[in-house]
C-alpha cells in the first residue's frame, strides 16, 4: 500500500468501478467480481445503486453477445435452456488453469456465478422487507436486465430477482460433474476445468442457497 504524503490524504476510488483502461494488453480489466463478493459479505450495502450499476456492467460483459472479447459462448447456449449466465472474474482475464500457454480469454467461475446469484437473493430480501426497490438512474440498467422498471411492484421485483438468481445456480448445477464443482467452466463447452472439487465453489453455492432460503 502506498504511503500517504505528509499533508496530503491518500486518494481512494469511488464506486461504481468503471471500465478503466490501462496500457496492459488485457485491459479493460475493471469492473471485477470482487465488488460483488464484498457486497454479499457486508462491505457494501446490496441496495447501493452505484454497486448495482457496476453489477450490471459485469453481467453484460459475459452475457451480452455484443460484448467484445469477453462474451462466453456457453452463455448463449444456456440462454436457450433458460439458465445462466455463468460469470467470470473480470473482463480481460486470461487465466486458463490447465495450460501454461496464455489463452485468448479466461473462463467463467462457479464462485463468481454463485456470488452474483446471492446478490440477487440478498437484494430480493431487502426489497421484500422494505417494500421499496432501489431504482434510480444508476441502477436502471441492473434492473432492466431482469425485467424490472419503475412500474414494477416491489413484490414482483423481488420475485424477478429470485428467479434470475435461480437461473444462475441452475447453470452451475447443470454444468457440474455429477454435482462436483471445479474451479471453472469452459467458456465454450461449459465442461468443468482447472482445480477439481474446489471448496470455495461449494462454499459459495451453499451461501447462495442460504440467502435464497432467507427471502
Amino acid at each position: 500500500m502506498a504511503a500517504e504524503r505528509p499533508g496530503r490524504p491518500l486518494e481512494r476510488p469511488v464506486l461504481p468501478i468503471a471500465a478503466t483502461r490501462s496500457a496492459d494488453s488485457r485491459a479493460p480489466y475493471d469492473p471485477n467480481i470482487d465488488i460483488i463478493a464484498a457486497a454479499i459479505y457486508g462491505a457494501v450495502p446490496v441496495t447501493d445503486t452505484k454497486l448495482l450499476a457496476t453489477a450490471a456492467l459485469l453481467r453484460s460483459q459475459w452475457a451480452d453477445p455484443s460484448s467484445p472479447n469477453s462474451y462466453y459462448p456457453i452463455n448463449g447456449a444456456d440462454q436457450q435452456r433458460g439458465i445462466g449466465p455463468l460469470l467470470g472474474r473480470y473482463p480481460g482475464d486470461t487465466y486458463d488453469g490447465d495450460t501454461a500457454d496464455e489463452p485468448v480469454r479466461g473462463h467463467p467461475w462457479a464462485v463468481s456465478t454463485a456470488n452474483f446469484a446471492e446478490l440477487y437473493y440478498q437484494l430480493a430480501k431487502q426489497v421484500t422487507t422494505t417494500r421499496s426497490v432501489p431504482l434510480d438512474t444508476l441502477s436502471a440498467g441492473f434492473f432492466s436486465q431482469i425485467g424490472v422498471d419503475i412500474s414494477t411492484t416491489p413484490q414482483q421485483a423481488a420475485a424477478n430477482l429470485e428467479s434470475h438468481g435461480d437461473q444462475m445456480l441452475r447453470a452451475v448445477v447443470f454444468h457440474s460433474d455429477h454435482f462436483e464443482l471445479s474451479e471453472q467452466f469452459d467458456a465454450n463447452s461449459g465442461f468443468e476445468k482447472s482445480v477439481s472439487n474446489l471448496s470455495w465453489s461449494y462454499a459459495s453455492f451453499l451461501s447462495a442457497l442460504r440467502a435464497k432460503n432467507a427471502i
